[in-house]
């Protein structure tokens, strides 16, 4: 027998045994050859006899003289001896560097439409008035040679949409920037990002005008119509009952759409604003005819449809409960306005504090109701 068959008596595989000995011994045929010249010398013995071990104990091979002591050690060198791991420290693991995917996973924050819907300027100043006017003309009839008076002129309101400053400072250590498999300051940069339409988006629905936008749900709002309503307060439709959608929400639904002047409803930037929990609810509903009234999108980007008008989730907007205001129907280009003082910038700044990198983002952005005839609330109220 050779020594490759005497070896397969102890690994599987003689080549898998020797995976990972480079720097030792190369290669299989580098041991059989190594062990095949000390075996031909006269009276070698590969691991020097033991005295102990009596010849009635050892296994005659043609060329080679083994004992089972020497079988185990050869298996056991094989197997053991030098094989260098990367699952366990102590064999060469911590030589293995932990890698890492150069992208981050990350949690989508709960955001608004309201800036993809409202009418976005950017604002010359800090202080910019933008005016309102009713539609108070008057006007009248007369003959070729008649005497013209002067006709009644609208009156005009200004709004001035409060504004503050919105900021992130992250800071990073430079050694975890410059060692890091993944993309951490992309990855920052794009969560900044998430959590400023997070947090102005919050302010454009729910803001108190103090140092940031005065939102929609802002104030006081009342259930008059348009001509006994004060400029700037918005009209609510009650839903009957004081915690819910009330025994006809289908109703209430139709009556906050037909609240609204039709020239705001027909033209472009109509539709509902409303939580996803509220709209679970509203898309239970079903006509007289058991056809749902609402109609979902099976287009990716496409809001789905109530009573004809698109539907955009915004999780900033209350659920259904008392006296709230779970749902907001409105041409948003006429009735709210974002101002953007400033764009989104950032200052990479590696030098204010010793081994760290701060990223000192900031914009300025303002925010108000504009023409409170173009936005109606559905409000959890019996009147």
């Amino acid at each position: 027998m050779n020594i490759e068959e005497l070896l397969k008596g102890h690994v599987d595989s003689v080549e898998a045994a020797l995976k990972g000995f480079e720097g030792k011994i190369a290669t299989q045929a580098d041991t059989i050859r190594s062990l095949e010249t000390r075996a031909a010398r006269p009276g070698a013995n590969l691991f020097g006899k033991d005295p102990g071990v009596k010849d009635g104990q050892r296994m005659q091979r043609k060329g080679l003289a083994f004992d089972t002591i020497e079988r185990a050690e050869i298996a056991d060198y094989m197997t053991k001896g030098v094989v260098i791991s990367g699952s366990v420290d102590a064999e060469g693991g911590f030589t293995v560097p932990l890698m890492v995917a150069s992208e981050i996973e990350r949690l989508i924050e709960t955001q608004s439409p309201v800036r993809q819907v409202a009418r976005v300027v950017q604002m010359p100043g800090r202080d910019v008035r933008f005016p309102v006017a009713n539609t108070a003309m008057a006007s009248g009839w007369i003959s070729e040679k008649g005497s013209r008076a002067v006709t009644a002129s609208p009156e005009f309101t200004g709004v001035l949409p409060p504004g503050g400053e919105l900021y992130a400072a992250p800071q990073l250590t430079l050694a975890a920037v410059e060692d890091a498999a993944a993309d951490l300051e992309g990855f920052v940069q794009m969560a900044v990002i998430d959590e400023f339409a997070r947090n102005e988006s919050e302010a454009f629905i729910n803001g108190d005008g103090i140092e940031k936008p005065r939102g929609f749900l802002t104030g006081t709002p009342v259930a008059t119509n348009d001509a006994s309503r004060a400029a700037g307060v918005l009209q609510f439709i009650p839903t009957g009952n004081a915690a819910t959608l009330g025994a006809d929400p289908i109703g209430t639904l139709i009556a906050t759409v037909m609240s609204m002047k039709a020239g705001y409803r027909g033209a472009p930037g109509c539709g509902w604003l409303m939580s996803t929990v509220a709209l679970s609810t509203i898309s239970n509903l079903k006509d007289t005819t058991g056809r749902p009234i609402y109609l979902p999108s099976l287009r990716e980007g496409v809001p789905g449809l109530l009573l004809g008008f698109p539907v955009f989730e915004a999780e900033q907007m209350p659920a259904i409960g008392a006296n709230a205001f779970p749902i907001a129907f409105g041409n948003w280009q006429r009735g709210y306005i974002v101002g953007d003082r400033t764009p989104l910038s950032m200052l990479r700044d590696p030098y204010s504090t010793r081994g760290f990198l701060t990223m000192y983002w900031r914009k300025r952005v303002h925010g108000s109701v504009l023409n409170s005839e173009a936005i109606k609330l559905v409000r959890c109220s019996v009147s």
